[in-house]
């Protein structure tokens, strides 16, 4: 009741009543019930792996069927003979895959779903080089078409702005063939970018490239304010000066642009538009130069610690020589010339010693 061909079935049965016929012969030579009704589960087991190799044999044939009607579409195609070889070859590398998943398969339905995912997968790669195929053709349009506007009277400027469109264009069509379901479709998305560069080139001939509006020039110099002024904090903001400072300029900052904003959204006039623009600049350029000039002065002076290192170094100077008198009176002994030097050296030592500190901590604070 299969759909396998006549001489597949007629071989297929022969199979069966040879797997039958030497089963029974092991069950006439079997010895107990159990060992009979195991043959005749083998025997069931063969019947169904016989079957399922049949039945793979007969996906694999279908295989080769989708695969040779690739080749021969591929083929017959005006692609050059180096992408019809890589694009064969990957046809017989997805045939070679599936062969190999059909043959681990463990059931018809198993093998007849890799033959589908194998015919998925042709499809595609064949869809991908044709969507390829497509994007050439787009190049050579686009390179036609620029060679066109290159080699017309029109000015740099404008040239230069009509081959940015016609790039334009290009770009978001090969995106369009990129998600085409179909040759056909990424075929049509050709033929309109074709039709839309041409009808671009023969506006720009007639004088009528599109310019850019006055809004959009608007909006262009408000965002450069933007940047400017987000410039120009990041400046204030990464300098040491004080927070209420920071906080003060940045709001002048602010200032500056929502002003220079009002004249940008009132403006007329291209001109007017770019003399907002460079009077903002030059304003916060001005208010960011000052930030050095503002800066709290750190110098720390140094006579200060001098003087009080001599006041001390004066006192226990003094502390020392009452001292050493008293010690002189309390011997009976008059000062001399000794007593004299011995206060002075001391006088000397105290006063390096604390001076010497009072440097040491100036310049480590």
């Amino acid at each position: 009741a299969s759909d396998l061909p006549d001489d597949v079935k007629e071989e297929l049965i022969g199979k069966v009543d040879e797997i039958v016929n030497e089963s029974k012969t092991e069950i006439d030579g079997e010895t107990t019930k159990e060992d009979a009704a195991q043959a005749v589960d083998d025997a069931k087991r063969e019947i169904e792996d016989a079957i399922l190799d049949a039945e793979k044999e007969d996906v694999k044939s279908d295989l080769d069927e989708i695969a040779q009607n690739a080749t021969d579409e591929i083929a017959a195609s005006d692609r050059p003979d180096d992408v019809k070889e890589e694009l064969i070859g990957k046809v017989d590398e997805i045939v070679n895959e599936s062969k190999t998943e059909i043959d681990g398969a463990v059931s018809k339905e198993e093998a007849e779903q890799a033959v589908e995912d194998a015919k998925r997968e042709i499809e595609d790669a064949i869809l991908d080089a044709e969507k390829e195929d497509a994007k050439s053709d787009l190049d050579e349009i686009a390179q036609n078409a620029k060679d066109e506007i290159n080699a017309s009277d029109l000015p740099d400027d404008v040239k230069e702005e009509l081959i940015g469109k016609v790039d334009e264009i290009v770009n978001g069509s090969k995106t369009e063939i990129d998600e085409a379901t179909s040759k056909e479709e990424a075929e049509q998305v050709v033929e309109d970018a074709k039709k839309e560069i041409e009808e671009t080139i023969a506006n720009a001939n007639k004088g009528e490239v599109e310019e850019p509006t006055l809004d959009s020039e608007k909006d262009e110099a408000k965002a450069d304010l933007d940047e400017i002024a987000q410039n120009a904090k990041d400046e204030i903001n990464a300098s040491d000066l004080p927070e209420e400072e920071k906080t003060d300029l940045n709001g002048k900052i602010d200032a500056v642009i929502d002003e220079a904003k009002e004249i940008v959204d009132s403006a007329t006039t291209k001109e007017d538009i770019e003399a907002a623009l460079n009077g903002a600049k030059d304003e916060l350029s001005s208010i960011t130069s000052g930030i050095t000039a503002e800066q709290p002065s750190d110098t720390r002076t140094l006579w200060p610690w001098l003087i009080v290192a001599i006041v001390i170094s004066a006192a226990l100077s003094g502390l020392f020589a009452w001292r050493h008198v008293k010690k002189l009176h309390g011997r009976g002994e008059s000062v001399g010339v000794k007593s004299i030097v011995t206060i002075a050296v001391a006088t000397i030592l105290i006063f390096t010693v604390i001076v010497g500190i009072s440097l040491l901590i100036f310049v480590m604070v």
